[in-house]
């Protein structure tokens, strides 16, 4: 994945053991990006907009004068935005879906701890070396009081593979728990639950559907 680095962001390391983690994270989070990403956090509508490269749904004549009236307002609220953003990064809207859905993921996090008045490190985007060579990446890193999760973020079906790639890192590195965040609904042989119980991988699926509340809900159970 392109290594995309935003407004008020620095690189940051982590070292685990032998390994060492560079990633970025952010020194002032709430921006114009911020605001993008949590409006899309709290209506459906803006997150599908930005994982179909900022296509808003057309707005239906149909129906209640002032509800369509309240959709236009925030459309455009949304949009200037999105102008405003592409002022500092003019090819924002040219990132991949996969990029879009980890910074989605980044900015639910970062609204997940503000509204809980918990601290954490959320760090994104990482490389890691083992004596100083490249050995793998992850998508995001996060430690919160005792508890370091990591988590990969899938605009696709979720398969086996990766969740055996991720129950490997999380061994190697002696990290705490996993989350596999999607876009899609989860579909395999195994539970989730199953999956948690074995592995100590959460499946955070469907995240294009689910509201801010359910969203928020699943990630308490990881990290309370």
């Amino acid at each position: 994945m392109v290594k995309v680095i935003l407004k008020n962001e620095r690189e940051f390391k982590i070292k685990i053991n032998d390994y060492m983690l560079k990633g970025l994270i952010y020194i002032e989070d709430d921006d114009n990006i911020y605001k993008l990403f949590n409006m899309a956090l709290s209506k459906i509508r803006y997150r599908k907009a930005i994982l179909n490269n900022f296509d808003l749904p057309k707005i239906n004549k149909c129906g209640n004068k002032e509800v369509v009236e309240k959709i236009r307002e925030n459309d455009n609220y949304f949009l200037n935005l999105l102008n405003e953003i592409k002022k500092d990064f003019e090819n924002f809207c040219c990132l991949s879906s996969g990029t879009l859905f980890e910074l989605l993921v980044y900015y639910t996090l970062v609204e997940f701890f503000k509204e809980n008045n918990q601290e954490a490190k959320i760090v994104r985007n990482l490389d890691v070396f083992y004596k100083g060579n490249s050995f793998t990446e992850i998508d995001l890193f996060v430690e919160s009081k005792d508890k370091m999760v990591i988590f990969e973020c899938k605009n696709r079906y979720i398969n086996v593979n990766a969740i055996l790639k991720l129950y490997g890192v999380l061994k190697i590195l002696n990290v705490d728990y996993g989350i596999l965040a999607s876009t899609k609904e989860f579909h395999g042989n195994l539970k989730k639950e199953d999956i948690f119980r074995e592995y100590n991988i959460y499946i955070l699926d469907e995240l294009i559907k689910k509201d801010k509340n359910r969203i928020f809900k699943e990630l308490r159970e990881i990290f309370y």
